[in-house]
């Protein structure tokens, strides 16, 4: 089983083997981490349901029946390598994504984790409200997400431990704009694209990059942006250290009253840090 050659594309094995079951030699496979991917093809002459259902709960990609065709045994694998080829695709965008990301949080020493800690955070929130999976996926990635328009700010201006000139937070300000260009270019980050741009954007109108007031802002970009400035009050800062628990959800409470960020939001911000007492830094994991 070791020397399995890594340039395997797919697998055809039958139920019945000499010294072994198609079933028992599947689970060997599957234990391999390098070929659980590979897509696999069982053939069997039994019928039984219970066969069938070991397979599969095996690993099984799919099942043909022999007698067969050739040409049903190869559009079933036909099929199954282009929706393969397809996982492979998501999961090398999904990598270059987080490359993005550890390249950002390698510039801003001080926000080291951040990203990490706002997608848990979110999704703990949104599980609060038992959002559908479909949301609830659009929020973890879009906390995963939501700084990554920073790849383009100077380090100098990330880490400044003073005030910043106006021509560096103008700079900074264009970072939810530019994040949203980046993510829009791929589908599979589309949906979290307006959260991506709006999650600086006050209910009152006041913030950036837009203006956006009220229900121009999404309810989940309302989440987000909770959660985002209660991890940055409770991180360390080039300008000051890391704030109490108590103090961060007192600030984020007197902008809710300001107009600022919704209600709704930080009272399950609120809860969820309360519930997670010392959420501090370890998180909550979607």
């Amino acid at each position: 089983m070791g020397s399995f050659p890594i340039f395997l594309s797919s697998i055809l094995c039958c139920i019945m083997l000499p010294e072994m079951t198609g079933v028992e030699l599947l689970r060997r496979v599957k234990s391999f981490p390098r070929l659980r991917s590979i897509p696999v093809v069982l053939l069997t002459a039994m019928e039984d349901l219970e066969s069938k259902n070991a397979g599969f709960a095996a690993g099984a990609d799919d099942y043909v029946t022999k007698p067969f065709q050739p040409v049903e045994l190869c559009l079933r694998l036909r099929g199954l390598l282009r929706l393969n080829e397809y996982h492979d695709r998501l999961e090398e965008v999904d990598n270059i994504l987080k490359s993005m990301v550890a390249i950002v949080e390698a510039k801003d020493v001080y926000t080291k984790g951040h990203s990490l800690r706002v997608a848990q955070l979110v999704a703990a929130m949104g599980r609060e409200v038992n959002l559908e999976e479909e949301k609830m996926e659009t929020l973890y990635r879009a906390g995963l997400l939501h700084d990554i328009g920073k790849i383009v700010v100077d380090s100098g201006c990330l880490n400044k431990p003073g005030p910043l000139e106006p021509k560096e937070m103008a700079v900074i300000r264009r970072h939810p704009e530019t994040g949203a260009v980046i993510l829009g270019q791929m589908q599979r980050t589309a949906p979290i694209v307006p959260l991506v741009r709006d999650h600086h954007e006050h209910l009152d109108g006041s913030g950036y990059p837009a203006g956006k007031r009220g229900q121009e802002i999404s309810f989940l970009t309302r989440l987000l942006s909770c959660a985002d400035v209660y991890d940055a009050l409770t991180s360390d800062r080039p300008y000051r250290k890391a704030m109490p628990r108590e103090s961060a959800l007192g600030i984020i409470e007197a902008e809710v009253a300001k107009g600022w960020w919704d209600l709704e939001a930080f009272r399950l911000l609120e809860r969820v840090v309360e519930m997670e007492e010392g959420y501090g830094h370890a998180g909550v994991n979607y």
